[in-house]
């Protein structure tokens, strides 16, 4: 059975402009995580039917060469939210390993194509130990 670690919401306005980032969010090791060997599902609902979601998925790693910084973990891209078959597709799952490895994740939602003047939305994460 998994267990769900976080929930995140990434929203854009109306009209905003190609690879606009809302503000990061960033997630705690989990108390019983040391050193990760473990699977996490992460799921992407993504609203939009003008954009894809680009997620990155970044280990926090403090004091690296004098500094804190943003180690790329894994990159996520979530189509627009299409039809096919008569069936809603707006969510993905991804099996991503190695997540809270020690340290804690950034994440960073960006959009791939400019946001329509009606085209506000928002883009769900959770993700889970499997």
């Amino acid at each position: 059975m998994s267990k769900k670690i976080a929930d995140v919401q990434f929203s854009w306005a109306n009209s905003a402009p190609i690879d606009t980032i809302p503000a990061p969010a960033d997630i705690a090791v989990p108390g019983d995580i040391v050193m990760s060997i473990d699977r996490f599902l992460v799921i992407v609902n993504n609203n939009s039917t003008e954009t894809a979601v680009r997620l990155r998925l970044f280990a926090i790693e403090t004091g690296l060469g004098g500094a804190d910084r943003e180690a790329l973990l894994d990159e996520l891209v979530v189509s627009a939210k299409a039809t096919a078959h008569g069936r809603i597709i707006d969510t993905y799952a991804y099996v991503v390993t190695g997540l809270f490895n020690g340290v804690d994740i950034r994440l960073v939602a960006s959009n791939d194509v400019a946001v329509g003047a009606a085209g506000a939305f928002s883009a769900n994460v959770r993700i889970e130990r499997l």
